[in-house]
């Protein structure tokens, strides 16, 4: 599994550039991430061109909705600042309901820690 994220990475400079953004804009934030994926059809290797990168991102804190929404929001933001044309969506998820998430069929957490690639 390791070794796909490896051979995808050398391919997408711009992948490997947004994913450094992204945890850079969370550690500035005071944020810890305990675990970052990606999934969907990027992690699958059966993506189009054009295909997005979906990623779900795990981290120690909790939010209210309005504060991931807006946190969100300053992620991308940061992004385009940075110039990252990347199209990439983007979930974060509470490590406590990740946990719990994933032990249970039908939540995406549950298909991302079974399925996705642990960057």
């Amino acid at each position: 599994m390791y070794l796909v994220f490896l051979s995808l990475a050398m391919e997408d400079k711009d992948y490997i550039e947004s994913i450094k953004l992204i945890k850079q804009y969370l550690t500035g934030e005071g944020i810890n991430i305990s675990r970052f994926y990606l999934f969907g059809s990027r992690a699958r290797g059966d993506n189009k061109p054009d295909s997005d990168y979906d990623i779900l991102i795990v981290i120690d804190k909790d939010f209210k909705n309005g504060e991931k929404r807006k946190l969100l929001s300053n992620i991308y933001k940061f992004l385009i600042a940075n110039n990252s044309n990347l199209n990439i969506d983007i979930v974060i998820k509470p490590k406590e309901f990740f946990e719990w998430e994933s032990q249970n069929l039908g939540f995406l957490s549950y298909t991302v820690s079974n399925e996705g690639i642990l960057v």
